[in-house]
Parts: C-alpha cells; structure tokens; sequence
C-alpha cells in the first residue's frame, strides 16, 4: 500500500508541476494534439466522507426524501479538488497529504485524486481586496516555488 500511495504522490506532484501542454514525445518532439490523453478513462477519486453533497444526500434520504436525494447524488458524484493551502499545515503539508492519499487509496483503490494547491497572495478578498498583498514568503513557504518538490518528496 505505501508503493501505491508513493506512486500516487508522485503522479499527482508530476500533473500539478507540469504547465499545461507540457511533455515530449520519445524523440524530443513536443506532444500534439492528437496524442491520446493518458487520463482518459481514469477512475476519479469521489469524496464520500467529507463531501457537504454527500453528507446532504445522506440526510434526505435518512429524512424518507429519497427524490431529492437521487438529485444531490448526481453532485455528490462528481469529482472534486481537494485543496491544500498554509490552512492545512505550512509548516509541514506532507502530513497532511500522506493522510489524505493513505484515505484515497483505502477509500477507491486505483481512482485518481485531483489536487490543487492555492497560495492567496492579498490581504482580502471581496470588495477590500487590496491587490497583491504583501510580498511573497521565501522560497520554503507553502505555496512557493519549491514547494513542488516537496510536495512529492512528501508523498514517499
């Protein structure tokens, strides 16, 4: 299991490193638009436990609103971003990650998590939004440009 969670992490840490459109082929050429995309047909990981659409349907259908609960169902099962960011623990985001990739694999042996990481650079949001904030952390925060790697390396 922890060979499946490493290579889980590490494709993971791959999709999120690389830009969009990025690859090559075995001769250096880049990847085409008529390359086949290796996610096609993918199983995606669905969260069913903590999943606010999961937890609804749950509750109408405990309630006896089995209709209702069919229509959230169809949005509960849908794929979500799981998101990290400085909430989940700057000062060491593998934990969390291990945790969570150690729930997918329990959870839907074989799926394919998304994730995404957000770094929120202003002060506010909404209306009081200042525009950029303030300046950057060092490269070692979360978020930064090293964090990529940590990532992965967090995922072993």
């Amino acid at each position: 299991m922890k060979r499946r969670v490493a290579a889980l992490a590490a494709t993971c840490a791959l999709l999120l490193c690389l830009p969009a459109g990025a690859g090559a082929t075995a001769d250096g050429q880049a990847v085409g638009p008529a390359d086949p995309n290796p996610l096609l047909g993918q199983t995606w990981w669905v969260d069913h436990q903590w999943s606010v659409s999961w937890q609804d349907m749950l509750r109408l259908r405990q309630q006896g609103h089995t209709g209702r609960a069919a229509l959230i169902r169809k949005i509960a099962e849908q794929p979500q971003f799981v998101w990290y960011g400085k909430w989940a623990g700057a000062s060491s985001p593998g934990t969390r990650l291990r945790k969570d990739l150690a729930r997918f694999a329990q959870q839907s042996p074989g799926s394919v998590p998304l994730l995404a990481t957000m770094r929120h650079e202003g002060k506010k949001c909404g209306a009081g939004y200042l525009g950029g904030g303030p300046a950057p952390t060092p490269p070692t925060g979360t978020g930064s440009a090293a964090s990529p790697a940590r990532w992965a390396a967090a995922g072993r």
